[in-house]
């Protein structure tokens, strides 16, 4: 059973009015409603994969999570020009 049923169910039987608990219902449906909304959009991006990864690489190296044989040739200069280049690429969906 639903626990949003189950609070209504208690409320009316402690005696809490059935208007009370209609706009409880109410509100609590619209803010289920409007959370649920906040947490698809804050789970989009309109960057691409690409781009996120490139983040992700610029973090590591400046935390110096990046080792040199994972560096490979490229000073970390030269990364940084190479992914300067790539962003003005990335295409925003």
């Amino acid at each position: 059973m639903d626990q949003f049923l189950i609070r209504t169910d208690v409320a009316r039987m402690a005696g809490v009015p059935d208007d009370v608990v209609v706009r409880a219902d109410q509100v609590s449906a619209e803010f289920f409603e409007n959370f649920k909304a906040k947490l698809a959009s804050r789970r989009r991006s309109a960057l691409p994969l690409v781009a996120h990864a490139d983040f992700a690489w610029l973090l590591r190296l400046v935390q110096g999570e990046v080792g040199r044989a994972e560096m490979g040739p490229a000073s970390a200069a030269n990364q940084l020009a190479m992914i300067k280049q790539a962003v003005g690429r990335y295409e925003v969906s």
